[in-house]
């Protein structure tokens, strides 16, 4: 399913259905509405690999040293609730236990699934790989 979908279920254009998805400018409140019904009575996801070649995931890694202590969690919380009310998801790994290669492999990977953003707490790898 794409937004042509939804555009056609709407009887509105894919540039409409797009400026809804992406919370743009230039939709009126009856056009969100009718576009945001589409949507929901046909069950329509954004394809999120798509959205990456275009140059935005809304995705946030966040790589924690230690999930056991309490320390980090609160950490966590504090971003995920500053982050509620937006479009982004956060993808939590931990970076503790297997030392610096091990951290240096899951930045790479996270990095190439073209999160919009990073964070590293606590991190081990040295400055360099992270700049």
């Amino acid at each position: 399913m794409t937004i042509i979908d939804v555009a056609r279920h709407a009887q509105v254009s894919t540039t409409a259905v797009s400026k809804v998805l992406r919370n743009a400018y230039g939709a009126s409140p009856a056009m969100r509405a009718k576009v945001q019904a589409a949507i929901a009575e046909l069950g329509y996801r954004p394809y999120t690999a798509a959205r990456a070649m275009r140059g935005q995931t809304y995705t946030i890694g966040v790589m924690l040293p230690d999930l056991h202590n309490p320390f980090f969690p609160q950490i966590l919380d504090g971003f995920t609730d500053h982050l509620r009310d937006t479009d982004y998801q956060v993808l939590i790994a931990p970076s503790c236990c297997n030392g610096e290669e091990a951290e240096v492999k899951l930045t790479e990977a996270m990095t190439d699934r073209g999160m919009d953003g990073l964070v590293l707490i606590a991190p081990v790898s040295p400055h360099s790989h992270l700049e």
